[in-house]
C-alpha cells in the first residue's frame, strides 16, 4: 500500500500540468466559449456580489432592512454614539 502511494510521487523538478487542452490558462479564454457552443450549453453567469443583506436574508429568511412593524423599507441614516466599552471594563489590580 505504501509503495502504491510512493510510486505516485513525481521525481524532483518534474513539471506537473494541472490543466491542459482547452482548460489550460493560455487557451481557456478563447476556446471555452467554443466548447460551450459545440455542446449547445449556455455559458455560466457570473455571480453578483454577496452583500450583508443577501447573507442575512439567506441565513435567517428575514430582510434586515425591512421594518418588523409596518413591513416598510428602512433606511440607514447615521450611527448613534453610545458609552465607550472602557466604562464596562473592570480593572483588577
Amino acid at each position: 500500500m505504501i509503495l502504491w502511494h510512493v510510486s505516485r510521487i513525481p521525481q524532483r523538478h518534474f513539471k506537473m500540468a494541472r490543466y491542459y487542452g482547452f482548460l489550460s490558462n493560455r487557451k481557456r479564454g478563447r476556446l471555452l466559449s467554443l466548447v460551450y457552443l459545440a455542446l449547445e450549453k449556455k455559458s455560466l453567469k457570473q455571480a453578483g456580489p454577496l452583500t450583508y443583506a443577501k447573507q442575512y436574508k439567506g441565513f435567517t429568511g428575514n430582510d434586515p432592512y425591512q421594518c418588523v412593524l409596518c413591513r416598510g423599507r428602512m433606511e440607514f441614516t447615521d450611527f448613534m454614539k453610545g458609552p465607550k466599552m472602557s466604562n464596562y471594563w473592570i480593572i483588577v489590580e
